[in-house]
């Protein structure tokens, strides 16, 4: 929807403006009409750089810690 997530450092959640709903530092939903978890996008390191692949969407019913892009 083209929304910024912004993070609250207070409760230690994303807090998403455009459908009110409330996420884990994983993506994983707390409360909100979301239906699942965020969708993620394919992430490497690349010679330092972080590179994502917004054009691939991963639609995901829950987090697995294979997720994890490692820095």
């Amino acid at each position: 929807l083209g929304c910024t997530v912004p993070w609250r450092d207070d409760e230690g959640l994303f807090h998403w403006p455009c459908h009110n709903s409330i996420y884990t530092t994983t993506g994983e939903l707390v409360s909100g009409p979301a239906p699942r978890p965020m969708d993620l996008f394919p992430m490497e390191i690349v010679d330092g750089v972080v590179v994502v692949d917004t054009g691939t969407v991963i639609e995901r019913s829950e987090f697995d810690p294979s997720q994890e892009t490692y820095v």
